[in-house]
């Protein structure tokens, strides 16, 4: 039986959820992105002026583009969506036609310590999220990374060419860094996870989201090595 977003929470995840802002504030946090222009996460890359922060949702003035009608409205249930499984699990998949903008304007919030990670299981149609730091560890854009890769690489992760073809893993398992992102992003709960794999522990999940905040400050990519 596999664990889903609306199944039952674990203790790391409640007490995420009890450390995290709730989305009244976030809302206006975001009312500060008025003005400013911000761009999406992957490989097609998008950039957005924010017009006006409202009750009704953000309205954006897409950049560079040739169509007559530049400006949209993402409503706020797109954004209070997305902030509920962040605040709630941790982790939020990048899923919808928005999703990738509300990634982006979430993490222009510095307050927040979020990251964006991708892992090119499949290179045609890789596994996005945005990442929730972890409260209790202090770790957030602002501050900087307290771990480095080496450092991850020789506690829980593991990367050695001679298995699962170099690409990052959990020690003594096959089972890669990238598997555990792309069940987070496809809504996964840790306890989801933990329950399709039972060897791993939920220090072992903790140890693949720092490793992917790693990577992606070092500019690496996450699934493949």
């Amino acid at each position: 039986m596999v664990v889903r977003e609306n199944g039952m929470q674990d203790a790391t995840a409640n007490h995420a959820r009890a450390q995290a802002p709730d989305f009244g504030q976030v809302w206006q946090m975001l009312l500060g992105l008025e003005g400013n222009v911000v761009t999406t996460f992957g490989s097609r890359k998008r950039s957005y002026r924010i017009v006006e922060v409202s009750e009704k949702g953000v309205l954006r003035e897409a950049q560079g583009s040739t169509q007559p009608e530049r400006k949209s409205l993402v409503g706020q249930p797109d954004f209070s969506k997305m902030w509920g499984r962040l605040a709630t699990l941790g982790v939020s998949g990048l899923e919808g036609r928005n999703s990738r903008f509300v990634a982006a304007c979430l993490a222009e919030l510095p307050k927040l310590g979020l990251w964006y990670a991708k892992a090119d299981l499949v290179r045609w149609n890789p596994a996005e999220l945005l990442v929730l730091r972890n409260p209790a560890s202090g770790h957030n854009r602002a501050t900087g990374l307290e771990k480095t890769a080496e450092e991850c690489d020789n506690s829980r992760i593991a990367v050695d060419p001679e298995y699962c073809g170099g690409k990052p893993r959990i020690r003594g398992t096959r089972i890669w860094v990238g598997i555990i992102l792309s069940l987070y992003a496809a809504g996964y709960t840790p306890d989801g996870i933990l329950q399709t794999y039972p060897s791993l522990t939920m220090k072992d999940l903790e140890a693949a989201l720092e490793y992917s905040k790693v990577k992606v400050y070092s500019g690496l990519p996450v699934g493949r090595n």
